[in-house]
């Protein structure tokens, strides 16, 4: 969504404050929905879809695109977590096993 909204706010040629007042919003939501600190709500979502299909084409595959990209970014964030997480276990273990405090 944060990066369905930065495009959509950079098609328009607005900037983060023109953008958050044709969306009935302030300055600091846009720039947390950008940087993907929080969402829109259902009423800004509306907005922001309108506001999509009122840019036609471009809009259109702007939407399009973001909706096969989003999953795999998403997909992406969780597999760096995972290995942030396995990482950090490994740094945790593998000392242990080197001492002999724990045997596999």
């Amino acid at each position: 969504m944060a990066r369905l909204i930065r495009e959509l706010r950079e098609l328009t040629a607005l900037t983060q404050e023109k953008f958050a007042a044709k969306l009935g919003v302030t300055f600091p939501t846009i720039n947390r929905w950008e940087n993907d600190r929080a969402k829109p709500s259902p009423l800004a979502l509306e907005k922001i879809e309108s506001l999509l299909r009122s840019l036609g084409d471009k809009g259109k595959a702007l939407h399009k695109r973001n909706e096969v990209v989003d999953p795999i970014l998403d997909q992406v964030d969780l597999l760096e977590s995972q290995n942030s997480a396995l990482s950090k276990a490994r740094d945790l273990l593998l000392p242990k096993l080197m001492n002999g405090e724990v045997a596999v």
